[in-house]
């Protein structure tokens, strides 16, 4: 409805007094209205003008690949210290906290009753050897006599039985008197490796067998293993830096593991990886990787977290793509290209680690591929683009 319609509506039922003043009113409403309306054109040409953007391409470069995560210090061999026999902790020669050596004493259990049934076992071999010595005689005499038919045939059979049943009687004792020696053996507890010993669990004068339970712990030091787990793909990319190497892909060489410490200072050395895991958790997808450190300083301590960045040994070619041009989702990783209605379109790439305000594209973009690298706030799918030569953007020629 225009202005003058409506005054034409309402003139019959308005004064003189009231004229000039509604027709003010009626043209400011007026004026409103047609300034939305040119507000409303102009956003829509706006909208439909092409969005101006510049274009980018995938580069490729030899890069060397380069990640960290958080690691855990863990001990080569751990040792619980156990009794292999019964009988009561006498004493022990080592401080808690102190640095043995392997084949160390320990501990010594009270030895009186293992001392006295390897006299016994020795004594009933000696009884045995004896035994033997004279049943031998005996049957030589008696193959003597059955030759000159002085004897029966079953004369000369028993002598023989007696003395095998003497010899096996001498293996049998024998053998007890190596195991009672092996048993008072076990009343001295050496240190089965070098390492650290911790708390003492079983003090000297409890009595003690193979039932107690540890009696103390004891953990290698040096060397000193560091676990860690590494993205799946990083781990790739590894792969794929030794494969284009040409090196002999059994050994783990390749990734050179450092250590940064609690305080941000680096460990002086660098490890060697000695295991990695045989799948990738499904929880996670990452894979467990193990590295050995030298630890002569003592600086590691198992149980410590440390942060573990690792860098490939050899170089590989990969696609780059700047990280500015990236749009992340809960769906995925995007960049915009443009279709061939010139209009932009996001694509889905999948990344991998970072390299100098760079992503490693690891699948969805190939080298030379171009895509949309600024006012990607002003697009959207579908968004019309016209593409502007940087060079006479910046005045260059």
């Amino acid at each position: 409805m225009s202005i003058k319609s409506i005054i034409e509506t309402i003139k019959p039922f308005l004064s003189k007094k009231i004229v000039i003043p509604t027709i003010i009113v009626l043209c400011l409403i007026g004026f409103q209205q047609l300034k939305s309306i040119l507000e409303s054109q102009m956003l829509a040409k706006m909208r439909m003008a092409p969005v101006e953007v510049t274009v980018g391409e995938v580069i490729e470069d030899s890069i060397t690949t380069s990640t960290s995560s958080s690691g855990r210090v863990v001990a080569c061999k751990i040792v619980n210290v156990v009794s292999r026999v019964n009988g009561w902790l006498q004493q022990k020669y080592f401080k808690e906290g102190a640095f043995v050596k392997k084949g160390q004493l320990l501990y010594k259990i009270e030895p009186n009753e293992y001392q006295n049934a390897v006299n016994q076992a020795a004594a009933s071999v000696r009884e045995s050897q004896a035994q033997l010595v004279n049943y031998e005689k005996s049957l030589r005499r008696a193959k003597e006599l059955v030759k000159q038919d002085f004897v029966s045939k079953s004369y000369y059979d028993d002598a023989l039985a007696q003395r095998d049943a003497t010899k096996a009687l001498l293996d049998v004792n024998k053998a007890n008197l190596a195991q009672a020696k092996l048993n008072l053996s076990y009343t001295n507890i050496y240190s089965p490796i070098d390492g650290k010993v911790g708390d003492i669990l079983i003090t000297e004068g409890n009595l003690v067998n193979t039932s107690s339970g540890t009696l103390v712990r004891i953990l290698s030091v040096d060397p000193i293993y560091v676990s860690f787990t590494m993205k799946s793909e990083d781990y790739l990319s590894y792969l794929k830096s030794y494969a284009q190497s040409n090196k002999n892909l059994d050994k783990l060489s390749f990734i050179v593991p450092q250590i940064i410490m609690s305080d941000g200072t680096i460990y002086d050395e660098n490890g060697e990886i000695d295991f990695v895991d045989n799948e990738v958790d499904e929880s996670s997808g990452t894979i467990t990787l193990r590295a050995t450190f030298s630890n002569k300083k003592r600086l590691l301590v198992p149980g410590d977290f440390v942060t573990v960045k690792t860098t490939s040994k050899y170089k590989q070619k990969v696609a780059l793509l700047p990280q500015d041009a990236v749009i992340e989702s809960t769906s995925g990783s995007f960049v915009y290209v443009i279709d061939k209605d010139n209009k932009a379109q996001l694509k889905q790439f999948q990344k991998g680690g970072q390299y100098k305000g760079y992503w490693i594209v690891i699948d969805g973009l190939n080298i030379g591929d171009k895509f949309i690298s600024n006012n990607l706030q002003k697009l959207k799918p579908g968004s019309k683009v016209k593409i502007i030569d940087n060079k006479k953007e910046d005045g260059k020629e």
